[in-house]
């Protein structure tokens, strides 16, 4: 079913679900960019300290800020990550 059709079938009342398929989408991203950072050289994600777990992302409302090492390899585990999420 393409988006579009999906759309049309919410009703008025079902739009109250959206804050919460929201969260639930974001959950799904939010344990590949986990998974990815605990790789060792990964590049995804900052510490903010040596002791401290890397944080790969931090989530707003509906924005989404994913921290990375700026340079090829990791922009396309990256790119990787989110195409594998879109094609959810």
């Amino acid at each position: 079913m393409n988006r579009l059709a999906l759309s049309n079938l919410l009703r008025e009342s079902d739009k109250e679900l959206s804050p919460c398929i929201f969260i639930i989408c974001m959950e799904i991203l939010t344990n590949a960019l986990i998974k990815e950072s605990l790789k060792t050289k990964s590049g995804v994600g900052i510490k903010l300290c040596t002791k401290a777990k890397r944080i790969p992302r931090l989530l707003f409302a509906d924005d989404c800020l994913i921290f990375c090492k700026a340079d090829a390899p990791t922009c396309w585990r990256i790119k990787h990550i989110l195409e594998s999420f879109c094609d959810i």
